[in-house]
């Protein structure tokens, strides 16, 4: 077995971000081209919870909302899915003190990271329930 100069701890931690970041860049690309495509066709992915069901998911509505968000349309983002709405600046606000302090607590093994995860699965049920009776 070969064993390379550039497998140090560092280098590999480099690999991993490159890796990251060009799935990010690619999602993103993905996620613009399907903005552009949902501008000017009819074309939309449809929920396929809805599709067999009937019912309202807690994801449904995304599309929309990220696409009045790109119009900077609050009010009309809030209308498609309010629980995304109200999640996303707490998810925002926790990565942004994890990539600055990086606390311990919001480490994939931290005990706030798990409790938010754990939370945010409970209130999209919740949500996907009471969207549906009411």
């Amino acid at each position: 077995m070969r064993e390379y100069k550039d497998n140090t701890p560092e280098n590999r931690h480099d690999i991993s971000r490159k890796k990251k970041l060009r799935t990010l860049i690619i999602v993103l690309c993905a996620g613009i081209v399907y903005f552009i495509i949902t501008q000017i066709t009819s074309f939309r992915v449809p929920c396929p919870f809805y599709t067999l069901t009937g019912l309202l998911c807690p994801g449904c509505g995304v599309t929309r909302m990220i696409i009045s968000l790109a119009r900077l349309d609050f009010r009309a983002a809030f209308g498609y899915n309010p629980a995304l709405m109200c999640l996303m600046p707490v998810w925002l606000a926790g990565y942004i003190v994890y990539l600055i302090w990086k606390p311990e607590c919001l480490s994939r093994k931290g005990w706030l990271f798990n409790a938010g995860a754990y939370g945010t699965i409970a209130l999209l049920l919740i949500f996907g329930v009471v969207r549906n009776v009411i």
